[in-house]
């Protein structure tokens, strides 16, 4: 099973909602501005809905050095996609904006490999309607992961795949994800 999901009290929902995601958006090469609204243009326009988006924060690179600053947000973006299918549609966004090469992680020195970049879509978290559930699964009652969105209970989803893992595995660590994050959600987000 590649997800599972905690759930504390199911409601009966009489209306479709759909899936609610968290993204961060980062760009450190000119005209940052550009690239990332250029982005969100093609998120709104291919995957859903930018319901919220945060002001710009600015940061040093991190896990790299660069003299290029980023400019990093985060939205949330109301989709019918799936967790996958949203992956590969900011990918294709990446690839159309510029972007020529992904992060690799260095199995010798245990560490990310980083560069300067023209745009970076993150997903960071997944939440879904709990009537969209399969609940021949099992979950475990648990308060900690069930939120409320504008009057309809959704489960937070924990994928973990070769390919993707929500909630994103280095959300936490990173100010520039954290302070445009808080200022669009109402989560509180644990940092370990």
């Amino acid at each position: 099973m590649p997800y599972e999901t905690r759930i504390y009290k199911l409601t009966d929902l009489q209306t479709y909602k759909l899936n609610t995601y968290f993204l961060s958006l980062g760009s450190n090469i000119h005209p940052r501005h550009r690239y990332i609204d250029e982005a969100c243009r093609l998120l709104d326009e291919r995957c859903g809905t930018i319901t919220r988006r945060s002001s710009d924060y600015f940061s040093l690179p991190v896990g790299y050095r660069s003299e290029h600053e980023y400019l990093n947000i985060c939205v949330r973006l109301d989709s019918a996609l799936s967790p996958f299918d949203l992956l590969a549609a900011t990918q294709q966004i990446e690839r159309e904006l510029g972007r020529t090469h992904k992060s690799t992680f260095d199995t010798s020195t245990q560490t990310f490999n980083y560069q300067d970049r023209t745009i970076d879509i993150d997903l960071l978290q997944a939440f879904v309607p709990l009537h969209e559930l399969d609940f021949e699964h099992s979950f475990v009652p648990d308060s900690e992961h069930s939120f409320v969105f504008e009057s309809a209970l959704y489960a937070e989803l924990h994928l973990h795949t070769d390919v993707l893992t929500l909630p994103h595995p280095r959300m936490a660590e990173r100010d520039f994800v954290l302070r445009p994050l808080s200022e669009i959600s109402n989560l509180t987000i644990q940092i370990s």
